[in-house]
């Protein structure tokens, strides 16, 4: 009878140990990445539509005037917009509006036009389509949405993009021959702002489009500017390959149709480049500037982004109220969403946002069969203690009553 009882007891602790050895939650390593959500503006329209990424859902979101342009600030918690009545300043959260007084804004005298944000500091460049003896711009604190700095330009502002060093660089706009013809301006959006520009000797008629900049690796920056000449004529469409460092043109590349909107991968070796009037995105290498895919979308095509996490390419088509979603290993269109009319202009965020929910992979940490430590529970330091204590003891106990009814035994 005793040699039963001792049996049971030693089993008994064995149990207990392995059960604390292994029992209770195991630790994870599955973390939760924000997920992106995409900003789209629309020509005339004090709305945005705003769409899950992971989901595809879309939802609108209005402001009280209409949106130019817009852009997220480098950390992704505002969104700045320029707008037909100033600046606004969106938490990108909570939706709450905040009216910027830039104090270069004159009701009557134009608009805000292009917007861009620094990458290498808190700053956002934002210009004007006002004729007021020159075009001013401001230059703000993108956390706050205080006026940094203030200064001018010649002419209003196509378009405007940050290098990776954190200049910005504008493209004029002008509906006849340039005076001075095709100036890219350089800015320094430091304090005080300081800007450098050069003439590109455009031709007649011809006038910019859209803007951006690629860094692949081992090369200096690259400013890709669209241009048309408003002919209608075949070819008379160009993509110009600009060297940043000295503003000198590095190629020209013909296009079948204007260039509506830019964007570039995350590793700097492709650009995208929207036609708007043969409906297709024109997939570039960025060093050889060679065609590398052609890409069929929706109606219209203008505005693009890439997710942060360089997966997908959104493209706007602004005649087909729609946004096509491109898988950028594919170089396909994976779906098309809905949004509001006539959308033009797109931006991704918060920063460091992934595209698709991560799946969920949690890991279990086994200790070694050699180790005496037991891993967490949910219990606290004192209970594990205690419990790892009891199934010690009735190990040792079932083992004493073993070995003193062995003595007897033998006696």
């Amino acid at each position: 009878m005793l040699r039963r009882r001792s049996l049971s007891l030693v089993i008994g602790g064995l149990i207990v140990a392995i059960l604390i050895s292994v029992g209770g939650p195991q630790p994870t390593d599955a973390t939760t990445a924000p997920k992106c959500r995409v900003w789209v503006s629309s020509m005339g329209s004090a709305s945005f539509t705003v769409v899950d990424s992971w989901t595809s859902d879309p939802s609108t979101f209005t402001i009280d005037t209409s949106i130019s342009d817009f852009t997220f600030n480098r950390s992704g918690s505002k969104v700045f917009a320029s707008t037909m009545n100033g600046l606004r300043m969106i938490d990108a959260s909570t939706y709450q509006v905040d009216t910027i007084a830039s104090g270069i804004y004159s009701v009557g005298q134009g608009d805000f036009g292009a917007i861009a944000a620094s990458p290498t500091a808190d700053r956002v460049i934002a210009t004007t389509n006002q004729n007021v003896g020159n075009y001013p711009f401001a230059i703000l604190n993108s956390e706050t949405g205080s006026v940094v700095n203030t200064s001018s330009l010649v002419a209003r502002s196509i378009d405007v993009v940050f290098d990776p060093a954190g200049n910005a660089f504008a493209a004029d706009f002008q509906f006849q021959l340039a005076s001075p013809p095709g100036r890219i301006d350089k800015v320094d959006v430091s304090v005080p702002a300081s800007t450098t520009h050069a003439d590109l000797n455009l031709a007649y008629w011809e006038t910019y489009s859209s803007m951006a900049i690629a860094a692949p690796v081992g090369q200096s920056p690259i400013l890709f500017v669209g241009s048309n000449q408003n002919t209608n004529v075949s070819n008379d469409y160009f993509l110009r390959a600009i060297d940043t460092s000295n503003l000198t043109v590095l190629a020209n590349i013909t296009m079948p149709t204007s260039p509506a909107g830019m964007a570039v991968s995350a590793s700097g070796d492709r650009l995208f480049v929207s036609q708007f009037g043969n409906d297709e995105v024109t997939v570039f290498d960025t060093v050889s500037r060679n065609v590398v895919a052609l890409i069929p979308v929706g109606q219209g095509p203008s505005g693009m982004a890439v997710t942060p996490d360089g997966r997908f390419l959104f493209v706007v088509n602004s005649l087909g109220s729609s946004l096509s979603k491109i898988d950028l290993t594919t170089l396909a269109v994976v779906e098309t969403i809905v949004v509001n009319p006539y959308p033009s202009r797109v931006a991704i965020g918060p920063a460091g946002c992934v595209s698709v929910e991560p799946a969920a992979t949690p890991t279990t940490s086994v200790a070694p069969a050699t180790s005496v430590a037991p891993l967490p529970t949910t219990g606290s330091d004192a209970e594990d203690g205690s419990s790892a204590t009891i199934g010690i003891f009735l190990v040792v106990f079932g083992g004493v009553l073993i070995a003193a009814r062995r003595r007897r035994l033998m006696a």
